[in-house]
């Protein structure tokens, strides 16, 4: 099966290059450690756009350092992981965005009486995870649009719904539902973060390498 396939291929990057992704990453689980320590308790404090504004951009760059090391090798980016910001950093931070407004108008759907939440959900679900590629392959440079990932994902639709459950329901919930201790609830995010993008980065390659279809750098 495609999904045993990918989680095996990203649990074993993931170990191959864990010196270096441990190297890369220090930086960022330092930062969100400090964030976790300095963010207010108060909902409405004025601190919070800032705090998660910087987040957003220590988010883009982890996941770039992650699905370069896992599609490219650790010698793609530097010992200390992506630390500038430059036209692909802009270009996954804008493509993020831009799929945020996408699912918007889609999310509406939660207004339809009785079945509109669970349809709201369902709906969302299906368009990112068929726009999901669009990311590792701008993490790698190469011209890839939500066009190409919707085009790509066509006759491999239940794969990346599987990854976007797991990436969303598994990984992403098990920090939210373990008790918060301060550096452990750092380490265990960013783990979690780690494992869903290398797991996105493996669905991708599985995908394209099947349909032959891989742009051009």
């Amino acid at each position: 099966m495609a999904f045993k396939k990918a989680v095996a291929a990203t649990l074993y990057y993931l170990y191959q290059y864990r010196r270096e992704l441990l190297q890369a990453l220090l930086w960022p689980l330092l930062a969100f450690i400090v964030i976790d320590y300095l963010s207010p308790e108060e909902p409405d404090s004025p601190l919070w756009g800032g705090i998660l504004l910087v987040t957003f951009i220590i988010q883009v760059l982890v996941a770039i350092t992650v699905h370069r090391i896992v599609l490219l090798g650790p010698g793609s980016v530097s010992r200390w992981g992506t630390v500038g910001w430059g036209r692909r950093e802009l270009r996954y931070a804008l493509h993020a965005v831009g799929l945020l407004l996408i699912i918007i108008p889609v999310a509406a759907l939660a207004v339809i009486p009785v079945i509109g939440g669970p349809l709201a959900v369902a709906a969302v679900t299906w368009v990112v995870a068929r726009l999901g590629l669009v990311f590792p392959a701008i993490a790698i440079d190469q011209e890839f649009s939500y066009k190409d990932s919707w085009r790509i994902t066509a006759n491999h639709q239940l794969l990346v719904l599987l990854v976007m459950f797991v990436n969303t329901v598994v990984l992403a919930l098990l920090p939210a539902l373990l008790p918060r201790v301060f550096l452990v609830s750092s380490v265990i995010s960013l783990t979690m973060v780690v494992l869903q993008i290398g797991l996105l980065s493996m669905v991708y390659q599985l995908i394209v390498n099947e349909s032959n279809e891989k742009p051009s750098v």
